[in-house]
């Protein structure tokens, strides 16, 4: 993938103070399934992997299991007020 546009060859999160490093965001649960809802989430940190970003994320799935897991950032939005519309 290269170099991420917003940020070159660092981590997007180089420039913030700790605490402001922890995001919300919205979790797209598979790109296999782009229509299913997003699940929220805790963006924890960044991680440079083969070329690409990687996010440490905190997220809650349906049936409330919080899960910690490493995702590439294709799947992941900054959340806003509500999720992400799908296409349903």
């Amino acid at each position: 993938m290269g170099a991420n546009r917003r940020y070159g060859d660092r981590s997007p999160a180089d420039h913030l103070e700790r605490a402001e490093r922890i995001r919300h965001v919205w979790v797209a649960p598979s790109a296999k399934h782009p229509d299913m809802a997003p699940y929220p989430g805790l963006l924890i940190t960044w991680q440079r992997r083969d070329g690409q970003w990687w996010a440490h994320v905190a997220m809650i799935l349906p049936e409330g299991a919080v899960v910690l897991n490493w995702l590439p950032a294709a799947r992941l939005r900054p959340a806003a007020a509500a999720p992400p519309t799908t296409g349903r």
